[in-house]
């Protein structure tokens, strides 16, 4: 029966690797006498960490605290820990400048997309505006003289009440 648990921020999952660095790591990878497998090993554990940290990310705060992560290097010799470390984060930071350059393309252009999206939107809706409005000036002339005609009727329908309205006030006054 297999092992299986949700993983989430309270259950996180742990990926432990243990990294050979015996003198075999320096043979040729796969017979290419161009690379040696310690470089194509740090290759691929990069590839795989950062598809973790991608997994993790869910929004622009960063990643999520979904695996925790631990490295075990065995067969080493005549190497302090720090001089391993120093070597794999200098290795680390040159394989990791292009994908920095990469997402910040990435993010730019984006970033151009809408707003060249925005500005669209914002284009064709003056234009919309200034059409509405050409509308409107072409019959202010018509709606001026509607609106005059509606006056003189008013004034009229406001004298013929206030006339009636004498005559009533008159009347009960004789």
């Amino acid at each position: 029966m297999s092992y299986t648990a949700e993983i989430n921020r309270e259950n996180p999952s742990c990926f432990l690797f243990l990294i050979d660095q015996s003198g075999s790591m320096s043979d040729p990878w796969a017979g290419d006498p161009n690379k040696k497998k310690a470089d194509e090993l740090a290759v691929i554990i990069n590839r795989l960490l950062q598809n973790l940290v991608l997994t993790c990310v869910r929004d622009e705060k960063g990643p999520r605290d979904y695996f925790h992560v631990g490295v075990i290097g065995y067969g080493a010799r005549g190497q302090s820990a720090k001089q391993k470390e120093a070597a794999i984060r200098s290795k680390y930071q040159v394989q990791r400048q292009p994908l920095d350059l990469q997402e910040n393309n990435a993010k730019d252009s984006a970033r151009q997309r809408k707003d060249a999206a925005r500005t669209k939107y914002q284009q064709e809706q003056d234009a919309i505006a200034n059409q509405k409005i050409s509308q409107e000036k072409k019959s202010l002339p018509e709606k001026s003289w509607e609106l005059a005609k509606l006056q003189h009727e008013l004034r009229a329908y406001q004298q013929v009440n206030f006339a009636a309205y004498l005559k009533r006030v008159l009347l009960f006054v004789k």
